[in-house]
């Protein structure tokens, strides 16, 4: 789960657009119902973006745009629930992670360019 920080932005595009995204593959990212949703008792697609689509590519897989924020999730304590995390996490004897889901993002984006 990424943290979602709007309810304006959203994909919209017309049937041959949306044909063409699948076709060439170039959806990145889907809204889901993750922990975060649950937690704060939110929509799991905030915003009516068409059959949930939360990031696309352009073609090459270079050009990469999302409506999530990973930038509230670089550190375990951005995240919007991480009180009920660290405590799920001390129950059940695991250690409490220092880095939030976020960064994995950033990090998988420059290994994809090196």
């Amino acid at each position: 789960s990424l943290p979602i920080a709007h309810g304006e932005g959203k994909l919209f595009a017309d049937k041959k657009t949306l044909t063409t995204l699948h076709k060439k593959n170039m959806v990145a990212l889907k809204y889901i119902e993750g922990e975060i949703c649950q937690y704060q008792t939110l929509a799991a697609n905030p915003n009516g973006s068409l059959e949930d689509i939360a990031g696309i590519t352009d073609e090459s897989g270079k050009i990469f745009g999302l409506m999530p924020h990973p930038e509230r999730a670089l550190s375990f304590t951005n995240l919007p629930h991480w009180p009920y995390l660290k405590e799920k996490y001390m129950r059940e004897k695991k250690a409490v992670p220092k880095i939030g889901p976020g960064l994995a993002l950033f990090k998988n984006a420059v290994n994809y360019f090196l």
